[in-house]
């Protein structure tokens, strides 16, 4: 936590970080022994990742006394320990009552996993009035919420997987994310263990009956653990209140925005009662730019994005070189990277000359794209990529050459041999501390084309070398990076005024 915040900021800093660090924790609702019930799959992930509080059960009807191997009381009253923060995973008419032992207890936080409230406005009364009756018993204490309609909370920081869904294996990150929708936080988890990037921190928030995106925006800012921040959201409550917390967050935010069309506001309204409407595709674009968020059109953007900035340098400008052996690749690159603003620069007469001498062949491409046709060779591409990156014409690399190939062996018949195998291994690890050299050296990004999941991508990434399967990944990923770059630089002028 920063020492500098007001007692007011400080207090709500220790609110919300009692959700991402509780010594103890119970589950209302646990009592079912099906493995396919909500409280079993949310329990089976808190004991799988090895949670390192207390976890208690609550049902005032279990099934079984003894669950998991924890005993399940018949109220919080009985549970002997003081509870941090409450699971509920009761029926909606049974939340109010739950909530009033909650406060008895003296829990400071609860995460209502039940749905049925206010999202269920437009279908069902009965949903609205329950959450005005929560509402009304909360007023009166100092008991925070998240959700309802959620699916729960993770954090490295304490082993604490509680959420609703496949217990995703994450390795250790500085990568913090909050959701309004729970599957969506699930899809963008997958999506990141697929990267091998690391998540520090999630919530899903739901309804936001009282807790916020944005206050949970406001805690990751000043989480010592985390360095980036991503959300989801369908739609925005008290846009002024947003406004005001992204126009002083200072750390790397990226937002996906989803029901920016008409139906998809309106899907919106009946998934999280959210407003979608407010923010059409262009507005939003504008609000995030202005206030130097950087605004991602999808799943994979944001992980791209935030995978390629915890392992890059950003590039000071627009205009990238092209390595291929194979002219059709390093023209439909081309295409995506003109489409999303970037330039691709001419070779100068220098990099002209040097590139001459050491491709040692007539009928190279002698432009950028470097299409270099069958005269590829480990050594050319090493000192290719140097005069590339030295040159005050490009601000990052493009390598299109095929070090994905050896995972699609699998389905293709490439016939390599076991032996072979190895050897393009070998050489692969030569090249990325090599390509890793030239990155620290120049402080310029090196993209490479290969699939994310496959071992290119596990070689090439430890030594900060971005690999994305596809030519309008990379070229999407290089703007953002590029958009977070000024941002970034925009942040700095206004410290240093």
């Amino acid at each position: 936590m920063h020492e500098e915040l007001n007692t007011e900021a400080k207090k709500k800093f220790e609110e919300i970080d009692l959700f991402f660090h509780p010594k103890s924790i119970a589950l209302f609702g646990a009592g079912k022994i099906s493995p396919l019930t909500v409280s079993n799959i949310i329990l089976s992930n808190m004991l799988a990742e090895g949670y390192t509080g207390s976890i208690y059960l609550v049902d005032i009807k279990p099934q079984q006394d003894i669950i998991k191997g924890l005993k399940v009381y018949s109220s919080i009253s009985k549970v002997p320990d003081q509870i941090d923060l409450g699971l509920v995973i009761v029926p909606a008419a049974v939340v109010p009552s739950v909530i009033e032992e909650c406060i008895d207890a003296n829990l400071k936080g609860i995460i209502i996993i039940t749905a049925g409230f206010n999202e269920s406005k437009l279908y069902d009364e009965v949903g609205v009035q329950i959450q005005q009756k929560i509402d009304k018993i909360v007023k009166k204490s100092d008991l925070r919420i998240v959700g309802p309609n959620c699916n729960g909370v993770y954090s490295q920081d304490c082993s604490l997987n509680a959420t609703l869904g496949p217990r995703i294996i994450l390795p250790p990150g500085n990568f913090s994310l909050v959701t309004r929708g729970g599957t969506a936080g699930i899809i963008l988890s997958v999506a990141a263990a697929k990267q091998n990037l690391g998540i520090n921190k999630y919530i899903g928030i739901g309804d936001e009956s009282d807790l916020k995106l944005q206050d949970f925006l406001k805690y990751y800012e000043n989480d010592q653990s985390t360095k980036i921040m991503g959300a989801y959201s369908e739609g925005i409550k008290n846009p002024r209140s947003f406004h005001e917390t992204l126009k002083v967050i200072k750390k790397p935010l990226v937002i996906f925005k989803s029901g920016e069309t008409k139906s998809g506001a309106q899907a919106a309204i009946s998934h999280v009662g959210a407003i979608a409407g407010q923010f059409t595709s262009k507005i939003a674009e504008g609000f995030f730019h202005q206030l130097r968020v950087v605004k991602a059109n999808s799943v994979e953007e944001l992980i791209d994005f935030v995978n390629a900035l915890s392992i890059a340098p950003l590039p000071k400008g627009k205009r990238l070189a092209i390595w291929t052996p194979g002219g059709s690749m390093g023209v439909i690159m081309t295409d995506n990277l003109e489409k999303e603003g970037l330039i691709i620069p001419s070779l100068t007469q220098n990099q002209l000359e040097m590139l001459n001498k050491i491709l040692k062949v007539k009928y190279w491409s002698h432009n950028n794209p470097v299409d270099v046709t069958d005269s590829y060779n480990p050594q050319a591409m090493d000192k290719a990529a140097e005069i590339l990156l030295e040159g005050e014409n490009f601000n990052g690399l493009i390598v299109l050459f095929g070090f994905g190939v050896m995972e699609q062996a699998d389905y293709m018949d490439l016939s390599f041999s076991n032996e072979n195998k190895e050897i393009f291994q070998v050489f692969m690890q030569q090249q990325a501390k090599r390509f890793g050299r030239l990155i620290k050296k120049y402080q310029k990004p090196i993209f490479i084309l290969a699939d994310e999941q496959g071992l290119a991508a596990k070689i090439f990434q430890k030594e900060g070398i971005i690999v994305l399967p596809n030519f309008t990944r990379i070229a999407r990923t290089f703007r953002l990076l590029h958009q977070q770059y000024l941002y970034s630089s925009s942040l700095k002028e206004l410290d240093l005024k």
